[in-house]
């Protein structure tokens, strides 16, 4: 990834995996039905369903502007936890 968002644990994910789909269409049903519902917490205060999955859509954009296409294998490297999670997810959300 060219952002140079940080340093910290390297993780590899392959995008493509089976429950690719299944994870991110869970977010999405859920922020649909229960958008307040809190599916993190984050510096102490919870992050609700839609909140999310509106996060989530604007990583994988990024992602996508970056150059980053389904099926791609990307390297995270971040000290942030809240940011691997969601980068994660985008990664995930590209399929």
């Amino acid at each position: 990834m060219r952002s140079g968002l940080g340093t910290g644990a390297r993780h590899t994910l392959n995008a493509s995996t089976a429950r690719a789909p299944v994870i991110t269409a869970a977010i999405r049903e859920t922020a649909r039905r229960t958008p307040d519902l809190p599916a993190f917490i984050r510096d102490g205060a919870p992050v609700g369903y839609a909140s999310l999955a509106r996060q989530v859509g604007a990583a994988s954009a990024w992602l996508a502007r970056e150059g980053i296409r389904a099926g791609d294998t990307v390297g995270i490297t971040l000290r942030d936890e809240w940011l691997n999670l969601l980068l994660s997810l985008a990664l995930l959300h590209r399929g």
